[in-house]
Parts: structure tokens; sequence; C-alpha cells
């Protein structure tokens, strides 16, 4: 029994770094930390406004944050799925 309950624990680890994976490939979307550069050598020629540098600065720093605060929720979900799992087992020596 000890061994499905640490089955069913990986798999579900196994699901939600699976929803980490989809939620950084969605961010992935945003503007990159290359876009910025190049936009800041642009705006210095020119040939971009500064307020189109703004934008990607600001899209740049919120994939940062996402992708800090997707894997902050990640591993506060695995830490409580690891203490699901442990307290099931405990349950299971009691019987």
């Amino acid at each position: 029994m000890g061994k499905i309950i640490k089955q069913a624990g990986e798999a579900a680890k196994v699901k939600v770094r699976q929803a980490r994976k989809s939620a950084v490939d969605l961010s992935k979307d945003l503007p990159s930390e290359d876009d910025q550069k190049k936009a800041e050598k642009q705006v210095h020629v020119g040939a971009v406004p500064e307020s189109v540098l703004w934008k990607f600065v600001i899209c740049f720093c919120s994939c940062s944050y996402v992708h800090m605060q997707v894997q902050k929720m990640t591993d506060q979900v695995v830490v409580s799925i690891d203490k699901i799992c442990s307290a099931k087992e405990k349950e299971l020596h009691v019987l």
C-alpha cells in the first residue's frame, strides 16, 4: 500500500511539473532580454519611440516575475504532496 501512495505522489508531482512547463512555455511569447536590448539600441538610433522601449521593459520584467512565481508555486505544491504522502504512509503504519 505504501508503494501505491508513493506512485500516486510521484504521478501528482509529474502533473505539477507539466503544468509548470506549460506556464513557462506560454510566457515565452513575451519579449525576451535580447528583444529588449535590440529595442534599446534602436531607441538610441531614434528608430523606436521610448514608449515602445518601456513596453518591452515591462513585458521582460513581467516574464521574469512569472517564471519566479510559477517556480515558487510549483515548489509549494510539491512540498504539500510530499507532506500528504508522508502523512498517509504514517497512517498506514498505525493501522
